[in-house]
């Protein structure tokens, strides 16, 4: 220990008499560790933390592949389920310990009152056992139990976050009420403080309550019809299931034994002979961790950015040991001198190492205090609401990192140092041929792979940032920067008469506010990555589903739809006032509907769906994007929301002739003078509700740029360094070749010449490995090929450029050396 705390006090001494080449090699390992260690947290959050829970290994979610073909379903077809399938699986005990239903109250959020306060927060259904076959314990309060999920009882858990939020965390929140869609529950308990919920997609519940059977809490928050009802329609399947694994029982033994038992379930209520014209309903499990089965969305674009900052700190670690060998150089003398007085090698291996650690240490400690604000920014930038906080997982790779960087700074150098011929080196440390072109070689060979490495890294980034270009330049087939969109969902009324007056009195009233040019309804708000999807029927036949091939989009939407989002209408008219319930229905469609059934006719009269209530088709629209900026253009038809049996909650586009976001002051006033009690639905511009759908790739293409500039700044202070090393070296040759007649611009051409020859060894390796790289990232481009020809001419463009301007100093420096003062000081 002595020993130790005496060479980490050499160390610390040592390090004090060149502050400018420790700050440098601080402030590089704590960018190249700080940014590794925050992807590495938004990594380990989305794909690989297990949830806060019990035994969070022997949880899974339920997937499967196919439905019968007459069944209906909400959100995604593969995670959704019956509730009879629900039952039965639960029944059988032989390897579920326990059956965990779900499902939100909402698409998006739910209207909730505490007092007089409205707002808008995430809300779930859950079944009786959630938090005990969790095992998530209550911060304060109680949980639910089964007879809580049979009896419907109207009573509610909270989340640590909310309770903290709405009610700053007073205890008296217990027994409180809280209305749900104007229903009063009952707040019982508060869960625990890092426990988020299981919903996918980096969404946490702020709410839960049992199941209910209630009309107007109908699952996903869509009307309660005779084909949508939870408890009375066992073929409408909307229910989301996590099941607990028995102790010693495997994945594969789970999925061998419940698919009989899921397959039976899933045909019970349709008839076998469905059973014939079905696919095949391939039962999986998927661990509970990360986002749970949303990480795939995320797995790859997570796992290229892994890529990139590794390079960076591969990057800045070369720079770090080439400075290191450099420092070392002028520190010959002092290794000679020891080793000649019968110093072991062993000391100066412990000695250079303390002072790596020091080093190593200090820039670890930055680079995680960068790595907490990276993260919380990251978190923000791409609107995940789970905690991206570093934990103990990202710790150790942290100190892991740290470790494997401490080691490499600490044996790079000591081969130099530790060769060093003692008798040479004592006499003149200004003469060592054979030594420094070694170094210099191995310094040349170093560089190239700084090059090769940063070729990859700008070919990737030119490659999101053009993918980025395409998605801010798609045609939206709109309108949309003058559109306002929001939700205003009615929770006091009852029925279609009320919620239909609602509406009709908003959108009256909406329309006389100054500055409205016009204002319309839609039952889903374009942009927000929802759809209603249906099979086709076109005069009276049926068209196969042919794996979605045929299926038809649709919308319910108000008067005026067309012209409030600035779609242009083709032929036929838009949705009009008079579209009511009395009147015959109709339907508008789209451009790629018109192509591909009517192409060289019109579609104008043709009628849609069920021959014995059909929708005539009274207007040809452009093609326009309904879920995403990047989805392909679909068959798309759009329905008058009045001549709905059932209306449910609808979001109101508003045109403004000015800025739309000034509006919001007097729509707020508007909507709580026709019902206080309701919150205003995610407000926002058209526009950025698209721009958010491609959130992700504009997050990683910003990040992908700022790494690939970090690697070239890094590449041009090494190669600098390099270079001004050299030149420093080679003082009294250059001054030789000045005083015997050299042209100084020779000399000049002499050290950029130098730095060329690297940058052609750099990109014959950069270029090959940036061509293979980019197949990894074909899945994250729109509209561009992977060995984007534009993009791979950028790269190395840019590091040829980043090259010259950072050897063009030391060579301006070689080129001013006066002749008699570099061999007077020879």
């Amino acid at each position: 220990m002595h020993t130790l705390l005496q060479d980490l006090r050499y160390a610390l001494r040592q390090l004090r008499k060149s502050p400018g080449f420790a700050f440098t090699v601080v402030a590089t390992l704590a960018l190249g560790i700080g940014a590794n260690t925050a992807v590495f947290s938004v990594m380990n959050a989305v794909l690989l933390r297990m949830l806060p829970v019990r035994d969070p290994q022997r949880l899974f979610y339920l997937t499967h592949e196919h439905m019968p073909p007459t069944v209906g379903d909400t959100g995604d077809s593969r995670y959704s389920y019956g509730i009879n399938v629900y039952n039965r699986l639960r029944e059988d005990r032989s390897v579920f310990s326990d059956v965990i239903a779900y499902v939100p109250l909402s698409f998006t959020k739910t209207a909730v009152r505490v007092g007089d306060a409205p707002e808008e927060i995430t809300a779930n259904e859950v079944s009786g056992n959630f938090f005990s076959s969790l095992g998530v314990n209550m911060a304060i309060g109680q949980s639910f139990f089964p007879v809580d999920e049979d009896k419907h009882s109207q009573v509610a858990v909270i989340s640590y976050g909310y309770w903290t939020r709405r009610f700053n965390r007073d205890p008296k929140a217990i027994g409180q009420t809280i209305f749900v869609s104007g229903v009063p529950f009952t707040v019982i308990g508060v869960s625990a403080p890092r426990f988020y919920g299981i919903e996918s997609g980096g969404t946490t519940t702020d709410l839960w309550i049992p199941l209910q059977n209630r009309p107007d809490l109908n699952a996903w928050g869509l009307p309660t019809t005779k084909s949508n009802n939870l408890y009375g329609s066992p073929n409408w399947w909307a229910l989301m299931l996590m099941a607990r694994l028995k102790p010693g029982v495997t994945p594969q033994q789970a999925v061998a034994r419940m698919t009989p038992v899921f397959d039976h379930a899933a045909y019970e209520t349709v008839g076998q002979e469905e059973k014939k014209n079905g696919e095949k309903m391939d039962l999986t499990l998927v661990p509970a961790k990360g986002l749970g089965t949303s990480s795939k969305d995320y797995r790859d674009p997570l796992h290229v950015l892994m890529g990139m900052v590794a390079l960076v700190l591969v990057i800045a670690c070369v720079n770090i040991v080439m400075l290191l060998v450099a420092r070392n150089t002028v520190r010959e003398r002092e290794f000679a001198l020891r080793l000649a007085l019968g110093a072991d090698r062993w000391p100066l291996f412990r000695q250079l190492l303390a002072e790596s650690a020091v080093l190593v240490v200090t820039g670890a400690f930055f680079g995680w205090l960068f790595a907490i604000e990276a993260t919380h920014l990251l978190g923000v930038w791409a609107q995940l609401d789970v905690s991206l906080a570093p934990d103990k997982a990202v710790l150790a790779f942290t100190l892991g990192v740290s470790v494997l960087a401490a080691l490499v700074f600490g044996l790079a150098p000591l081969r130099a140092a530790a060769s060093a011929p003692v008798a040479m080196t004592l006499k003149s440390s200004g003469t060592q041929t054979t030594a420094s072109r070694s170094r210099t070689l191995s310094g040349k060979v170093l560089i190239a792979m700084q090059m090769a490495l940063c070729v990859v890294l700008l070919f990737a980034s030119g490659l999101l940032l053009r993918t980025l270009r395409d998605y801010q330049n798609v045609d939206l087939g709109m309108r949309a920067e003058k559109v306002l969109g929001f939700g205003a969902h009615p929770v006091s009324s009852s029925g279609y008469g009320q919620t239909l007056a609602f509406y009709t009195q908003l959108t009256e009233r909406l329309r006389r506010l100054p500055g409205v040019s016009s204002v319309t309804l839609a039952d889903l708000r374009p942009g927000t990555g929802w759809s209603d999807n249906n099979d086709l029927m076109i005069d009276g036949r049926m068209y196969p589903w042919e794996d979605g091939k045929n299926m038809l989009r649709s919308n319910e939407v108000g008067p005026d739809f067309f012209a409030t989002l600035g779609i242009p209408i083709l032929a036929g008219r838009d949705i009009r006032e008079s579209d009511t319930q009395t009147a015959p229905r109709v339907a508008v469609v789209n451009q790629t509907f018109a192509d591909r059934f009517f192409k060289g006719t019109s579609p104008i009269g043709h009628t849609l769906g069920d021959p014995k209530d059909p929708a005539t088709i009274v207007g040809l629209v452009r093609d326009s994007k309904y879920t995403s900026a990047d989805e392909e253009p679909m068959l798309m038809a759009w329905y008058s929301y009045q001549q709905r049996k059932a209306i449910q909650n609808l979001d109101v586009e508003v045109r403004a002739a000015g800025d739309p976001m000034a509006l919001l002051p007097a729509i707020r006033r508007v909507v709580h003078e026709i019902d206080p009690g309701i919150p205003l639905g995610k407000p926002q511009l058209l526009s950025t509700g698209f721009e958010d759908t491609y959130l992700m790739p504009t997050l990683i293409a910003r990040l992908a740029v700022f790494f690939g500039a970090l690697a070239a700044l890094l590449v041009a202070v090494g190669l600098y360094g390099t270079l001004a090393y050299r030149v420093n070296r080679r003082t009294v040759e250059i001054g030789l070749r000045l005083a015997l007649g050299a042209q100084r611009k020779r000399v000049l051409w002499m050290i950029l010449r130098d730095s060329l020859i690297l940058v052609a060894f750099g990109l014959v390796i950069g270029l090959p490995a940036a061509w293979f790289a980019s197949k990894l990232m074909a899945s994250m481009l729109y509209k561009l090929p992977p060995h984007d020809p534009v993009s791979l001419v950028a790269a190395a463009v840019g590091v040829t450029m980043v090259s010259v301007l950072a050897a063009l100093i030391p060579a301006r420096r070689a080129a001013s050396v006066e002749p008699m003062q570099a061999l007077r000081n020879q």
